[in-house]
């Protein structure tokens, strides 16, 4: 009876001991759960960050976008106003070389 009592005694420091060591495990599991929970906190918030930021970005893209094509267009008006002035300029130097040359024929017919 007594070598049962020791046996199981025995027994129950080793269950007693391993359950320590499950203990052990299960804290420092529990530990690294807790640091890999934090660290998906804040990979979840720089997810959201940078969300944020592409979402700025793209509106700040669509408005140089936008700015862009109006100065293409201005470009393009530009060009059309600049080419519709040499023309009238070229026109107003035609007649102007027009009326010169009848103005000369004049004085040469005088002279």
């Amino acid at each position: 009876m007594r070598q049962k009592n020791e046996a199981l005694l025995s027994n129950l420091t080793e269950e007693k001991t391993a359950a320590k060591g499950v203990e052990k495990t299960m804290d420092e599991l529990k530990a690294k759960l807790s640091v890999s929970e934090e660290a998906t906190k804040k990979h979840e918030a720089t997810i959201v960050t940078m969300k944020e930021e592409s979402s700025k970005a793209d509106g700040e893209i669509k408005r140089l976008e936008q700015k862009n094509e109006e100065l293409r267009q201005k470009v393009e008006e530009e060009k059309a106003a600049r080419a519709i002035t040499q023309t009238t300029l070229k026109q107003a130097q035609a007649v102007a070389d027009t009326k010169l040359k009848s103005m000369q024929k004049e004085q040469e017919q005088r002279s």
